[in-house]
């Protein structure tokens, strides 16, 4: 991505991107699908009790679901980053170990208990993913859409 936008490719970065948004929602899909049907037998490959095998994989049929969002966050970080808005990638890296997590770890026990905890991690990354999204769609109705991506700026724009 940063070699195209440098070289003033912008139709080659969001092909680029289009390509590895794609990529990211498959493999992400695949192992959300993969711990959802494999949630009994994974705890039971590392050595589980008969009890704590039940906590995980209720455990894993929650947090399974942020895998997708997880992958989005993290292209989005890398997308912004390689066109020059690092301010952009910066929040989508810190807001959810900064100030997501922490704030659904501490709201969603007083609610579901246990259950809470699991449920922070889909909650915080389905906000990061939504942030990202109105990221993306700032970056791109900043550019000119598609057809113009490239920005040369140093990094020093938010």
């Amino acid at each position: 991505l940063s070699y195209f936008n440098g070289a003033g490719n912008p139709q080659s970065v969001h092909n680029l991107l289009k390509k590895s948004f794609a990529l990211v929602l498959i493999l992400s899909a695949a192992l959300c699908t993969a711990a959802v049907v494999f949630r009994d037998t994974i705890p039971m490959i590392f050595g589980s009790s008969g009890e704590t095998a039940v906590l995980v994989s209720s455990a894993l049929l929650i947090a399974a679901f942020s895998f997708p969002m997880m992958g989005i966050t993290r292209l989005a970080s890398s997308f912004f980053y390689a066109v020059q808005k690092t301010r952009y990638s910066i929040f989508v890296i810190y807001a959810d170990p900064l100030a997501l997590t922490p704030l659904f770890l501490y709201v969603l026990p007083l609610f579901w208990g246990v259950t809470g905890i699991w449920l922070s991690i889909p909650a915080a990354q389905g906000i990061l993913a939504c942030a990202a999204g109105v990221l993306f769609i700032s970056y791109f109705r900043g550019h000119g859409g598609a057809a113009s991506l490239h920005q040369n700026n140093g990094g020093m724009t938010g």
